[in-house]
């Protein structure tokens, strides 16, 4: 579940039950019953299962946090452990982008924050061969930082930037859906209902496709989230992020 995640600051966050319920709501989705809520424990009237729902609503909370992640700060996204010698750090799948790393070996008492370079600057520097962490570098393989240089012992990398919230869980369940708190507030559900709307229009089946109403709702949640990023814009993201951090640490 939701707990800790970055959210948004945005006031009262929304569940996944009322997210689902809203989704059906635009949809006109509720199978045909009287019973208030049936459709969470019996979907079986209904033209889209509480399954497929869900995973259209995974891929609407991830797409609302990879659109905007520039509305958030960098925070601390937890400690990496490193082993002595260790040069390239695998990052976890949810991480959108690190901004800044600081190095804590062992027996020191605070991190040190480590300067950001790209491969040219190391290669013009000479960092290549220096002992001690005391840059890093993302331009050398996706999602793969290195170190420059090497730790000489264990330690502990702190990264901070952005990253995705929890992913949802794979199954349904009511009572899982009921307490479980999406990091975006009540007053963003519609973007990712209209996400939820535009993948439900797309499938094709004689009931469900309507590749209109697919356009609109996509249109809408663009307007209101931004455009899609693609290979280039996410690279220009990550160097100019590593940039302001670096202009940061020289000028405050």
């Amino acid at each position: 579940m939701e707990r800790d995640g970055q959210g948004t600051g945005e006031g009262a966050a929304v569940t996944l039950l009322e997210l689902i319920r809203l989704s059906r709501d635009r949809l006109d989705d509720f199978g045909g019953s009287t019973q208030p809520d049936r459709w969470a424990s019996d979907d079986s009237g209904c033209l889209w299962s509480n399954a497929t729902l869900l995973a259209h609503a995974g891929e609407a909370q991830d797409e609302f946090f990879r659109r905007t992640r520039n509305q958030f700060d960098g925070g601390l996204l937890g400690e990496t452990p490193v082993t002595a010698g260790a040069r390239e750090i695998a990052l976890d799948d949810r991480i959108l982008t690190v901004t800044r790393m600081e190095w804590r070996g062992e027996g020191m008492e605070h991190a040190k924050m480590l300067e950001k370079v790209c491969r040219s600057e190391a290669d013009r520097r000479c960092l290549w061969d220096i002992a001690l962490p005391k840059y890093w570098l993302n331009d050398l393989a996706p999602r793969r930082p290195w170190l420059l240089g090497p730790p000489d012992a264990d330690g502990v990398l702190l990264l901070y930037g952005t990253r995705l919230p929890d992913a949802l869980p794979d199954d349904w369940h009511p009572d899982i859906a009921a307490g479980w708190t999406l990091a975006i507030p009540h007053r963003r559900a519609p973007s990712l209902i209209d996400w939820i709307e535009y993948r439900a229009f797309l499938r094709r089946d004689s009931d469900t496709s309507d590749e209109r109403r697919a356009a609109q709702a996509l249109a809408r949640f663009t307007l209101e989230v931004g455009p899609q990023i693609d290979a280039l814009t996410e690279s220009l993201n990550l160097k100019a992020a590593g940039r302001n951090w670096r202009a940061r640490g020289i000028y405050t």
